[in-house]
């Protein structure tokens, strides 16, 4: 019985950590999308 709970957990936080990973990853291409422009803005004037 507490393999199967084990088990159960296990599974969940794999779960809820590949969501979390899959959240992550969609985010960081907008940030990335967001802050190069503004770096290459800053650059143009500095240059």
């Amino acid at each position: 019985m507490s393999s199967l709970v084990g088990d159960v957990w296990t599974t969940g936080l794999v779960r809820v950590f590949r969501r979390q990973q899959a959240a992550l990853f969609s985010i960081v291409p907008t940030i990335h999308d967001v802050l190069l422009p503004r770096t290459r803005q800053v650059e143009n004037l500095f240059l």
